[in-house]
């Protein structure tokens, strides 16, 4: 391990002088000044040089002031997006600890009348999976920085001894919580008991089963690029050595990574004229939304974006684009299937790739078996409320390959209008596996328009389900299908009324709209086939922005490209609203987080 961060002589750091599990003769500690840090930061945990020398470090996490450590190998200059590794909360002295995982856990400190509460110490596995590791009193729970904590459990399965004092400061315990739970225990293979007893319920698990985690923890680094790389090399040098040791599952994920395109490249290969920067790719666990991963990438001017995913793109950057998504697509189906074995108790993952291979299929498939039920719709009332019910249900969507959206209400909320970016051929998987040849062969071009087409389908089936389920004032649905989010390429609209939704969904609930183009036939509904199964350009039935869904009365800031004044444009560094949606560089956080307080 080498000691890249070379510190100031004012950087403030402090050595631990004693944490369970750390290898003889390392010296670890934490730096709390001296590097960048994300607003809200408190330290960085690292690995100094020696005792006598701590100008040199390697940092292994970031903490906050927020009971969170994630971990790093670099100064942070934002929050990382995903889950923490390990987390410290706290609910109250008079308060019954509450089931770990629930949305309602307080995460340590938003403010506490109590002077000593109970907390708890989770740490985050690979699989994003969740476990208490041990648990603490805390002091002065109102303000983190004089907060003092003392032990009062520790995970019995746990190897280590804790001999720091107690009670002792906030960075001190979570430096050393993070080194013991996290840092270490890696190193050690120690899992906590509660995912021990899980594993050995379900009998005994081969020492050349699939290792999942490892997978998930692959793609936790913050390059993008390298994680793939590393993924297929690690899986292709192990079956080469150990072909026994090969998963359909992981054969079917680096099939997937490979049909990408991107094995054997890096970042840098991937610049395009005229662009100041991109593809700036983040790999982001959405883990409290529909828990698949989403990779944010973007191209920009020194004026105006080229390239965001979804309904922004050009020549220069489609090829790049269509690689990207696919890579994406791969890790969700792979997500996706793992989720469900293991929702079925089987995490031996033994299954073949045909088995496999046909498993993921499904998901793209039965898309809409997800679909809520608009015969049992919420009690969204009022503009605000129908809104963003139908935005939290489009974040729920498990979609294997995404959607992006975009969507208005009339005025008299009694109808909404979508534009789905629905994805194209080139987005999706290429490669199927044949059990013939016992091999991955490539779609044919009819059969990649049926999945194109058939996918479109289903998402504007999906989309109409949510927006009739969010309220009982929705009355009609719109919905225009844009073939790579390019809005000249409209392949599907429609009108859907309620009534004949619902009578649709409770005779096909089972199967899940399993003939979509003849559900859409039964509405006034624009799509026509070409020679090969595909979807061909149609005019389209409405546009956002205009007729009943005129933005004069709500200006949705995803495409206002209303000039903003001399002041404004000083103010938030963008010349329009729609610079600032959700694929903007995430450093203006920070001040769109004090405009919304």
């Amino acid at each position: 391990m080498g000691f890249p961060v070379k510190l100031g002589f004012f950087a403030k750091r402090d050595v631990l002088r004693a944490v369970p599990l750390m290898p003889l003769g390392a010296t670890y500690g934490y730096i709390s000044s001296g590097l960048v840090m994300p607003k809200g930061g408190a330290c960085y945990v690292a690995a100094f040089d020696n005792p006598a020398n701590t100008s040199k470090a390697h940092i292994v996490a970031y903490i906050d002031w927020f009971g969170r450590a994630y971990s790093c190998d670099e100064p942070l200059a934002q929050e990382p997006l995903r889950d923490p590794d390990l987390v410290v909360y706290t609910c109250g002295n008079n308060t019954k600890l509450m089931d770990v995982g629930k949305e309602n856990n307080t995460v340590f400190l938003d403010g506490n009348d109590d002077a000593t509460s109970p907390a708890r110490l989770d740490v985050f596995l690979c699989d994003g999976s969740r476990r208490t590791v041990a648990e603490a009193r805390v002091v002065n729970v109102d303000n983190t920085r004089k907060a003092e904590f003392s032990y009062t459990a520790i995970d019995d399965s746990f190897p280590g001894k804790f001999e720091v004092a107690n009670p002792t400061r906030y960075l001190e315990f979570m430096s050393t919580a993070y080194l013991a739970f996290v840092e270490f225990a890696r190193c050690t293979e120690w899992e906590p008991e509660s995912a021990s007893d899980e594993s050995s319920d379900r009998g005994a698990i081969s020492d050349k089963a699939f290792d999942l985690a490892a997978v998930f923890s692959r793609f936790q680094q913050s390059d993008f690029f390298d994680a793939i790389n590393r993924e297929v090399l690690e899986a292709e040098t192990s079956w080469s050595e150990n072909p026994e040791q090969a998963r359909g599952i992981e054969r079917f994920l680096v099939n997937g990574l490979r049909d990408s395109g991107l094995v054997g490249i890096s970042a840098d290969t991937l610049t395009v004229e005229g662009a100041a920067e991109g593809p700036n790719a983040r790999l982001i666990r959405t883990s409290r939304y529909s828990n698949l991963f989403f990779l944010d990438f973007v191209y920009n001017t020194q004026t105006e974006c080229l390239e965001d995913g979804a309904f922004t793109s050009c020549d220069a950057t489609r090829d790049i684009r269509h690689k990207l998504l696919r890579a994406e697509g791969a890790l969700n189906r792979f997500l996706m299937v793992s989720n469900f074995l293991e929702s079925e108790e089987d995490d031996t993952f033994e299954q073949t790739e045909e088995e496999i291979s046909k498993l993921a299929d499904s998901f793209v498939e039965y898309l809409c078996v997800q679909a809520p039920d608009p015969n049992s719709p919420l009690e969204a009332k009022g503009r605000w409320d129908t809104h963003v019910t139908i935005a939290q249900a489009g974040e729920l969507w498990r979609a294997p390959y995404r959607i992006p959206y975009e969507f208005c209400l009339n005025e008299a909320c009694t109808e909404v209008g979508f534009n789905l970016a629905v994805p194209c051929k080139s987005t999706m998987a290429q490669t199927h596996w044949d059990d013939d040849v016992d091999d991955y062969l490539p779609y044919t071009p009819i059969e990649s328009s049926a999945i194109e087409s058939r996918y479109a389908a289903h998402a504007a089936l999906l989309a109409a389900s949510s927006a009739f389920h969010a309220s009982a004032s929705i009355e009609k649905v719109y919905v225009n299908c844009l073939r790579d989010g390019n809005k000249e390429d409209i392949v599907i609209s429609v009108e859907f009324d309620r009534k004949t939704l619902c009578d649709v969904y409770s005779a096909s609930k089972a199967n899940a709209f399993s003939e979509p183009f003849e559900t859409l036939s039964r509405f006034n509904a624009h799509f026509k086939f070409e020679g090969d199964n595909g979807l061909c350009n149609i005019e389209k039935l409405f546009s956002l922005g205009k007729g009943d869904f005129k933005s004069c009365f709500e200006r949705l800031v995803a495409i206002d490209t209303t000039p903003f004044n001399e002041k404004a444009r000083d103010m938030l560094h963008v010349d329009c609203p729609m610079r600032m949606s959700i694929f903007e560089d995430g450093q203006r956080r920070a001040y769109a987080d004090e405009v919304s307080a």
